[in-house]
């Protein structure tokens, strides 16, 4: 293939996939605790990574929903194995485990899934769940100080098993809970500009294809 037509075709192909990209986030923009992916280029190479930013805050006024601190997250178990999330819609299952809102139960510092005996446990500022008077075990957090190259999906990011995590022990804000970090404006901005660098880049192909066939043209002619 003509170097220029495939350069021209691998971009429009990131173009693409960064449109995808935006689009899964928009998607996402309601999803508590949702991280954000950003793709582009890095050290000259197409790569995809997480949003280091927090979400906005809003009062639901509702006991089991939760927003932590900067750069905290909780543990929860997935059947792929322990994940770290910011998601903090807490809820209770069928097995009275505490669960976040897509179902994966959180992991208190015991190690184990936090089970409760009622169905509204008092949750303190500092990770402990009592319920029916009685301490169950104390909410798992760790701290991340940049998630942005870390393996991760919806609101999930996953932990890099040579790595040690530092135990997070700030306060957790109850009553209140953390949205995506989505910014919808940016969001649309980023696919206004995506939109018009892969015209640009489709119309390049389609350039070099009319240069190309010239070109095959008038060899063709000057061998007859």
């Amino acid at each position: 293939m003509n170097p220029s037509l495939q350069l021209a075709s691998t971009r429009l192909r990131h173009q693409y996939a960064q449109l995808d990209q935006v689009a899964q986030n928009q998607a996402n923009n309601t999803t508590p605790g949702y991280v954000a992916r950003d793709s582009g280029y890095r050290n000259g190479e197409f790569a995809t990574w997480l949003r280091q930013r927090q979400g906005a805050v809003a009062d639901t006024s509702r006991g089991m929903d939760l927003a932590l601190q900067e750069g905290a997250y909780l543990k929860v178990e997935t059947n792929d194995g322990v994940r770290f999330t910011r998601r903090g819609d807490l809820r209770l299952n069928d097995q009275r485990q505490l669960v976040v809102g897509q179902g994966f139960p959180v992991l208190g510092e015991s190690g184990s899934p936090i089970v409760v005996d009622d169905p509204n446990p008092l949750i303190t500022k500092d990770g402990s769940v009592i319920s029916q008077g009685r301490l169950v075990d104390k909410i798992a957090r760790v701290h991340l100080e940049d998630i942005r190259f870390m393996d991760g999906e919806g609101t999930l990011i996953h932990p890099d098993q040579t790595q040690n995590y530092s135990a997070d022990a700030r306060e957790i804000n109850t009553g209140v809970l953390e949205a995506s970090n989505v910014d919808a404006v940016e969001e649309q901005t980023n696919v206004v500009a995506l939109m018009h660098r892969a015209s640009v880049f489709s119309e390049c192909m389609k350039t070099i294809d009319k240069v190309n066939d010239k070109a095959i043209s008038e060899l063709s002619r000057g061998r007859s």
